[in-house]
């Protein structure tokens, strides 16, 4: 809640017609024949959407709603950036075009949600052997390029967490468990799939990452 607030600072959530207006142009349906409830008001804020607990055959869900236009505003952010860009870098147009192109593409790659859904699950299902670890399932059948659905998963803020006081076994075990996933995308997978902000981390009650 305190990070949802945060970022109504820069992105003012979501409302629910316009909610379900995301809905209708990403499956051709309400959000309530989708699932058996949905909270009306986000539940989290996400760095480019929003987070909305929903059930459905009683289990219980995260629903990532992408706000509208963010995609498309990409390429005409990083116009008006470009010149500012290619002063202070020093570069010519043509070495600006390759950083220009690269930026882009990850940009527009970070605001695919089939994407991240298929590599979460690539992770979630090669991770499995990290112990301590919880990689929610995510459902390609209530996601979309703009919703991403995925298990809800009880816990705290690795902030708010910490805040907390927790014991010194506790943090040596949610920071062992830190190490042993990083340590594993590196050495086991060879690739590294992460944002590492603390916000983008919980922890169970029972010590869990």
């Amino acid at each position: 809640q305190k990070a949802f607030q945060k970022a109504q600072n820069s992105a003012p959530p979501l409302s629910f017609p316009l909610v379900q207006k995301t809905f209708r142009a990403q499956f051709g349906k309400d959000v309530d024949e989708m699932f058996d409830s949905f909270s009306r008001n986000a539940i989290h804020a996400a760095s480019i959407g929003q987070v909305h607990k929903a059930t459905k055959n009683g289990k219980d869900l995260a629903v990532k709603v992408q706000y509208p236009g963010v995609a498309e505003s990409i390429e005409s952010d990083l116009k008006m950036v470009r010149p500012i860009v290619q002063k202070a870098m020093n570069v010519s147009a043509k070495e600006l075009d390759f950083y220009i192109q690269e930026v882009q593409a990850t940009l527009v790659e970070e605001t695919d949600y089939v994407h991240e859904l298929e590599v979460s699950e690539f992770m979630r299902t090669n991770c499995s052997a990290v112990e301590n670890l919880i990689i929610p399932s995510y459902y390609p059948e209530w996601s979309s390029s703009r919703v991403l659905t995925m298990d809800w998963i009880e816990g705290t803020l690795l902030t708010d967490w910490l805040a907390s006081n927790p014991s010194k076994e506790a943090k040596a075990k949610v920071a062992q468990t830190i190490w042993d996933a990083f340590l594993y995308q590196i050495s086991e997978l060879q690739l590294v799939h992460a944002d590492p902000h603390p916000g983008n981390f919980i922890v169970t009650e029972n010590n869990e990452l």
